[in-house]
């Protein structure tokens, strides 16, 4: 659970850059440097937070879709979104095809 500002008592935001939580509103780190000088963190943190939260990281999935299919995430989304307005899909029913078992799926008999 994220903590909550000692000041205004709004949402806090985590800073994966420093690995700390920071009010946005206030300008105000929410934890303490941990004064361990070996920290990849707390050496190079700045006297104040960012005002604006750090950007979410990109999904690997995300660009991993993109290279593979030549489409983005945007464009999937909007398909989707235009094919459920679209309303239900039916498919026809054929009499004639019967399943069997999963061996001979598709096959008529």
């Amino acid at each position: 659970m994220t903590p909550l500002c000692h000041r205004c008592h709004g949402r806090s935001e985590r800073s994966e850059k420093y690995d700390a939580y920071f009010c946005g509103r206030c300008g105000l780190w929410l934890e303490g440097a941990c004064g361990d000088p070996d920290c990849r963190y707390c050496p190079d943190r700045p006297p104040t937070p960012p005002t604006v939260t750090d950007p979410p990281p990109t999904k690997p999935g995300a660009a991993r879709i993109q290279r593979r299919y030549g489409v983005t995430m945007q464009s999937l989304r909007e398909s989707v979104r235009r094919i459920a307005a679209a309303g239900p899909i039916t498919i026809p029913y054929d009499p004639e095809l019967e399943w069997g078992s999963t061996s001979d799926q598709g096959t008529k008999k």
